[in-house]
């Protein structure tokens, strides 16, 4: 069934959406059997997640989209996956 006949429509952002966030937890760990090691970023005004898109253009001339999550704290980047 297609979007427009559920009542919705899809819509294109051009460029980046960034959210504030205020607080933010997030673990690491080396390897899959050792301790989770968190991490906990309470109460911040300069937190921020920025959702965007790259594209890449291999050696064959293909061109692929790619959605990338920055998280940056300041003007730091934290994240970026």
């Amino acid at each position: 069934m297609a979007p427009s006949s559920l009542g919705f429509q899809s819509t294109l952002v051009s460029g980046p959406v960034s959210l504030t966030l205020f607080k933010l937890s997030f673990c690491t760990t080396a390897s899959l059997r050792s301790n989770l090691l968190w991490t906990h970023l309470p109460n911040r005004d300069d937190l921020f997640a920025v959702f965007d898109s790259v594209f890449h253009k291999d050696l064959e001339g293909s061109v692929a989209e790619k959605k990338v999550l920055k998280l940056i704290r300041g003007g730091d980047l934290l994240v970026c996956s």
